[in-house]
């Protein structure tokens, strides 16, 4: 399980958040699409949502932006960890 920590500097508290595992990469007719196998569902995600989920990996997001709210929104991150198939 990766987390990652996030701390903004307005309020001073600290961020978590987690990628989901349960995601499957594939870049098909020149679209990013993400698969998370365990909810079955499937994204075609935009370069500047793929680049986001690839500065959460590496730990070097800084604030949170509109573009992580869509992405929690779709599940693909989370303030609490995901559940991970065996």
């Amino acid at each position: 399980m990766l987390k990652i920590t996030l701390n903004q500097q307005d309020n001073f508290k600290e961020k978590v958040m987690y990628l989901n595992p349960n995601l499957f990469f594939l870049i098909k007719d020149g679209q990013f699409v993400v698969w998370d196998y365990l909810h079955h569902t499937q994204f075609t995600l935009e370069p500047d949502y793929m680049e986001r989920l690839r500065l959460w990996g590496e730990g070097k997001i800084e604030s949170l932006s509109t573009i992580d709210r869509e992405l929690e929104e779709a599940k693909l991150i989370a303030k609490e960890p995901f559940i991970q198939q065996e």
